[in-house]
């Protein structure tokens, strides 16, 4: 035989094989919903522990701001961190729901808040804290305290 015999019977022994090949099922596919637990959009508020020492700086921060901005005669002290969220944005954004209380002690004398003695008038603020690292500023964005 030539070669191109020798070709052409092993070209149709290979067409042959192929096609007696392993048919062709369809499998149903079922796709599951992916499910990721713990995971924060990237930006977004994450919970922090209100008791850390970072967050109880930043309170006693916005509290002293408040103290400042506020036209009440008596300042207030810093009595309860309920909740805390931080987030990254072009500063440490720091969401807070604290509670404050009156204390005897008046402006504008210069105190030292820890020996005031607290009063009964308690406000639940809600604070939007801003910190600078480049200045180690902190500054308060938006207050609202109600009874």
């Amino acid at each position: 035989m030539a070669v191109w015999q020798y070709l052409f019977l092993f070209s149709i022994i290979s067409v042959l094989s192929i096609s007696k090949g392993e048919e062709h099922v369809e499998e149903e596919v079922v796709e599951e919903a992916i499910k990721v637990d713990n995971v924060h959009p990237y930006g977004a508020p994450i919970q922090a522990d209100p008791s850390s020492p970072e967050i109880q700086r930043v309170a006693n921060a916005a509290v002293a701001e408040y103290n400042k901005i506020n036209k009440r005669p008596n300042f207030f002290k810093l009595v309860n961190v309920k909740t805390a969220e931080t987030q990254v944005i072009n500063a440490i954004k720091y969401i807070l729901n604290v509670e404050i209380r009156r204390t005897k002690c008046k402006k504008p004398n210069a105190v030292d808040l820890e020996s005031c003695v607290l009063g009964k008038k308690t406000l639940n603020c809600y604070f939007e804290v801003h910190f600078h690292p480049s200045d180690n500023s902190y500054k308060i964005m938006y207050t609202d305290c109600k009874k």
